[in-house]
């Protein structure tokens, strides 16, 4: 499907922003697309990454920023992005340019600031011969042996690894695949945490590379994205799990569903009432029958209501931890199994907000003596 009109196309350096700044304006990184130096006119293709504090990436940080730019030591990162166009050497040329400007204007050490090419598109092997890049320990990462590159990596988007720290890179990656593989990751890793703005524009991106039509006719923005996204979802809401379920991409529709429902159920909570209560656990029970056989029947579809919203919470616990504090994604799983969805729940919130692991292994040691307690007068 062509995606683009050459009367009004669509500006993909301003959508690739959006995402970013989604992404990583939660954790203090700061995203300017199409970024200027002093008066010079703005480069389309140009972006900065700044860190609120000059400081080391933080743990928080790291785990939202690709392979290569988690590694800089440098506070600052300029990012040149080639979506649709190839790698050529005025792509090098312009980046140490701008580079150079840029340290000029802010009075910035070499140290301070360091520069990534980002390609969608994965350059033939003798461009990367020509100006010296070869691959590194880290998948889609490539350093250059020649001197005046050194220092500028070039990450190649269908070729990082699919952990979730490169996803929202690589759903800009130009081979389908790869784009579909990183929608994924983002359903199964990210999905509970991201506001709604951020949902409705990664839905209307998805409805876009993924969904067949008629060819666009205007320029894609990252409004128009959003407005789609958000009236994509609003025709979710009014279909039956059924009808959802026929849909080309049903099921990660009714998983997102699902996440949502429980979502906003925690923030209801007991003042909800048990009227209220039980309709909502049947319209998750229709949700997850759809998932796993009508044959469960309602009075053990709610109970596997509750133990399937536990591992959600246990699963959100494991990947919380593990991209903020970089630890096994099993380290607390003995803790968490015997514990109650109340106590689960208690412990996901906190997981998202406490700011030291020692902080979350008090909390949770505290609830692990309470259900023992519990299980012993019972």
């Amino acid at each position: 499907m062509n995606q683009t009109n050459q009367a009004n196309p669509t500006k993909w350096h301003q959508i690739f922003g959006a995402v970013q700044q989604e992404h990583l304006g939660p954790v203090g990184i700061k995203v300017i697309p199409e970024f200027q130096i002093g008066s010079s006119p703005p480069r389309a293709d140009m972006l900065l990454l700044q860190q609120a504090q000059v400081t080391n990436w933080t743990g928080a940080q790291r785990a939202r920023l690709p392979d290569g730019i988690r590694d800089s030591s440098a506070g600052r990162i300029l990012l040149e992005l080639k979506y649709s166009e190839s790698v050529t050497q005025e792509t090098f040329e312009q980046l140490i340019g701008y580079l150079f400007s840029y340290r000029q204007v802010e009075d910035l050490k070499r140290e301070q600031v360091q520069g990534f090419v980002v390609s969608s598109m994965t350059p033939k092997p003798e461009t990367l011969t020509l100006f010296g890049y070869h691959p590194t320990s880290q998948a889609g990462v490539y350093h250059s042996e020649h001197v005046m590159l050194a220092e500028i990596p070039l990450l190649l988007l269908n070729e990082l690894s699919d952990e979730p720290h490169n996803l929202f890179f690589k759903l800009f990656a130009s081979r389908k695949q790869e784009k579909l593989k990183a929608a994924a990751g983002v359903q199964d890793w990210w999905l509970p945490n991201l506001s709604s703005r951020f949902s409705w524009l990664l839905d209307g991106l998805f409805k876009l590379w993924f969904s067949k039509g008629v060819p666009l006719m205007e320029a894609i923005t990252t409004e128009i994205l959003i407005e789609q996204g958000k009236a994509l979802q609003q025709v979710i809401r009014s279909l039956t799990a059924e009808q959802i379920a026929r849909l080309p991409d049903g099921q990660r529709l009714l998983k997102k569903g699902f996440a949502e429902g429980r979502r906003q159920g925690r923030r209801e909570g007991e003042s909800i009432g048990w009227q209220k209560g039980q309709r909502l656990g049947q319209r998750l029970g229709q949700r997850l029958g759809q998932l796993e056989g009508e044959g469960i029947g309602w009075q053990k579809g709610r109970a596997e209501i509750e133990s399937h919203t536990k591992q959600l919470a246990m699963k959100n616990i494991r990947q919380t931890l593990t991209m903020r504090f970089n630890i096994p994604l099993e380290q607390y799983d003995k803790q968490l199994q015997p514990l109650d969805l109340s106590a689960t729940e208690k412990l996901n919130d906190l997981a998202f907000t406490v700011t030291t692991l020692a902080e979350f292994e008090r909390i949770l040691a505290q609830q692990t003596i309470l259900a023992t307690k519990t299980q012993s007068t019972t």
